[in-house]
């Protein structure tokens, strides 16, 4: 039953043949073989880990041109736990990446560490050189566009807000924009 379903929503999503997408930029991507794809989302509730891994990683290569059946996989009522989990998780993978993208980012050359701020400009997140999480806030209702460094402080701009880069502490809020 599980097996139907899945090819069914490949038959319905036209991915029973070879098909060709396009990325964002209208460049031709790899062909997605629907057949691959259906076989690949079966795989990710194989009873062997590493089966369940290799699809996972190989699906996740695939990219934009499997999302969309990954998506409607998940409204399988009968969508095996372990499936779904891996399903969201490359999602969520390919969703992080595309926010990473847009966000708006600088690194302090003193202490190698870098701070992004989030595409909709109400997160900031430090981490260190080796990309593990120092420090992450909330620029509360405040909206940051840039972001800069000056002498040890983290700020976000236009609202002037201050923080404490070794800290995440923040300092202050207002005043006029730096640099100007």
């Amino acid at each position: 039953m599980q097996k139907t379903l899945i090819c069914a929503v490949c038959l319905a999503l036209g991915l029973s043949v070879v098909s060709v997408a396009e990325d964002n930029d209208g460049n031709a991507k790899p062909a997605v073989d629907g057949k691959e794809v259906a076989a690949l989302i079966e795989q990710l509730n194989h009873k062997r880990l590493a089966k369940r891994d290799a699809a996972t990683k190989k699906l996740k290569e695939m990219g934009e041109a499997v999302h969309g059946v990954l998506k409607e996989t998940l409204q399988q009522k009968d969508l095996p736990t372990e499936a779904a989990i891996r399903i969201r998780s490359i999602l969520k993978a390919a969703a992080d990446k595309e926010a990473a993208k847009s966000a708006k980012n600088v690194t302090d050359p003193a202490t190698g560490m870098t701070f992004v701020l989030s595409p909709d400009g109400q997160t900031i997140t430090a981490t260190d050189n080796r990309g593990r999480t120092i420090w992450k806030m909330s620029t509360r209702q405040y909206r940051g566009e840039s972001l800069t460094i000056e002498k040890g402080t983290l700020v976000v701009n236009p609202v002037n807000m201050r923080i404490d880069i070794g800290t995440g502490k923040l300092l202050s809020v207002g005043g006029p924009p730096s640099g100007k």
